[in-house]
């Protein structure tokens, strides 16, 4: 007897309460029509039970919710979080690099060291040992820097302008885009070697920089193509893209594929950019492949390295007719000294800071 009674309220109880939703329904909604009214009730338990069910997932690929390392020691365990989620995001041959499950990933591998700021603070940063890298890696772990006098240029040139975005091609471990992220800018940090966007999607992770930044794992050139790598024996910098013999491999996923500037037209905001560009003898071929980029984006500075260029035969003077047909001066970057281009080819510094005129 008791048993029926407790069911009979069970019911009474259920009713009022669907009553009641409906009465709210009215009151909230009340152009809608009887059918809609009816079901709406119905439609809010729903979602909420989905809410529930979903309220602890966690999605992380690089649009989506990312989990936070708080402690260094839970990045294992946080780690089987994503042990089944693709570490990279294709679009068009375009790869973007999860930096929440590769600095995860690779937190434990990572040689950490200090990398000063141009606003005087420092910031975490993974090195190669400096036997495996003595140019980059070695310097920063000596003097905490790498180009001082271009990474303060390019802090100083950007910081009066708030929207700029700064586009790093040939990134390598991320000296220049880690700053430029600690100034609060958007970043966006491309690199064909695979190890160097870990090291520094744990560098960001470390310093809590990735908000604003996107990693992109591809090689930079006029035409979509499969590429091998080949590395310096102890400068990692010095890693130079060659066309692969096959363009049909059979291990994609593990693959370098160029792609074209003009193919990553959709991945920017029409604000100012400044560029930089280290890709070894590559930067020619590259802004071949830039036209439309130049054309669409207000680009006001482009940091490019020179050294290579001293003979024509190796695109220099491609690289000086791109930019003066779009109307940039060349500078000394550190002291923003004029260059005559009469002097291209003698005794310009191995790095040249093209800036567009008004």
């Amino acid at each position: 007897m008791l048993g029926i009674r407790n069911r009979s309220f069970y019911k009474v109880a259920v009713l009022c309460s669907f009553l009641l939703c409906v009465f709210v329904v009215f009151k909230i909604e009340p152009k809608q029509d009887l059918k809609t009214l009816f079901m709406r009730p119905f439609q809010y338990v729903e979602a909420y039970l989905r809410n529930v069910k979903d309220e602890g997932n966690v999605n992380g690929q690089w649009t989506g919710k990312q989990a936070k390392v708080t402690d260094e020691e839970n990045a294992p365990a946080l780690h089987n979080k994503f042990k089944e989620e693709e570490h990279v995001k294709r679009s068009n041959n375009i790869r973007i690099f999860n930096i929440t499950s590769n600095a995860i990933a690779y937190l434990n591998k990572c040689k950490r060291t200090s990398l000063r700021i141009p606003d005087g603070s420092n910031t975490p940063i993974c090195i190669y040992e400096p036997k495996e890298d003595i140019f980059v890696s070695a310097s920063i772990l000596k003097t905490g820097w790498w180009e001082k006098g271009n990474v303060e240029k390019v802090w100083n040139l950007m910081k009066p302008v708030n929207d700029m975005q700064f586009l790093d091609i040939g990134c390598n471990i991320g000296a220049f885009a880690i700053a430029i992220a600690k100034l609060g800018r958007r970043v966006t940090a491309v690199d064909a070697n695979i190890v160097n966007l870990k090291m520094l999607a744990a560098s960001l992770r470390l310093g809590g920089l990735e908000k604003d930044v996107t990693l992109i794992w591809n090689g930079v050139s006029n035409e979509t193509k499969y590429v091998y790598l080949r590395q310096a024996r102890v400068n990692v910098g010095a890693t130079m893209i060659l066309k692969a013999t096959e363009q049909h491999p059979e291990d994609r996923e593990n693959t370098v594929i160029t792609v074209r500037l003009d193919d990553m037209l959709s991945l920017f905001e029409p604000k100012p950019f400044f560029i930089k560009m280290d890709i070894e003898i590559h930067e020619a071929i590259a802004l071949q492949g830039a036209v439309a980029f130049f054309k669409e984006f207000d680009v006001r500075y482009v940091l490019i390295e020179w050294m290579h260029f001293k003979n024509k035969s190796n695109g220099g003077q491609f690289i000086l007719d791109f930019f003066i047909q779009r109307s940039f001066n060349p500078f000394v970057p550190w002291s923003q000294q004029g260059l005559e281009f009469k002097d291209a080819y003698t005794t310009w510094p191995g790095d040249v800071l093209w800036i567009r005129s008004n």
